[in-house]
């Protein structure tokens, strides 16, 4: 065996006792700790991450009550009372993705109604039209 195959031979043997290593690490942690090996960490959810995104969605959100409601200075509580009525709605274990796609559906259905009553209020202008001249 010359020194350059005793020299690959090494260090294959090097990586094979690295992987095997981080594989028998992995093992015991496993072992060791199962539920924190399988669950992934989840961040709590906060406010002053971003505090510039966190206006914007309070602005939203103070539109989304209604003028009504912002003329008489709503409270977080206002805020809750409209997220626990979209939870009554959608569900309470709803994830936000289903939410946000459960509303963009009932967006697009109310875009569909609207424009088939504008296409459909030019003909019956037509026609009355059409039989107002035949009468005269």
């Amino acid at each position: 065996m010359t020194e350059s195959e005793q020299f690959v031979t090494g260090v294959c043997l090097v990586l094979f006792g690295f992987i095997l290593g981080m594989l028998l690490f992995l093992l015991i942690r496993h072992w060791l700790f199962p539920e924190q090996a399988c669950v992934p960490r989840k961040k709590r959810l906060s406010y002053t991450w971003d505090v510039r995104r966190t206006l914007g969605a309070l602005q939203q959100l103070q539109v989304m009550i209604g003028r009504e409601a912002a003329l008489g200075d709503p409270s977080l509580a206002d805020l809750v009372q409209l997220l626990r009525s979209m939870q009554r709605e959608l569900g309470h274990s709803a994830s936000l993705e289903g939410v946000i796609q459960t509303l963009v559906a009932q967006d697009i259905e109310r875009q569909l109604a609207c424009r088939k009553q504008k296409l459909t209020r030019p003909r019956e202008a037509v026609a009355a039209g059409r039989q107002e001249a035949t009468i005269r």
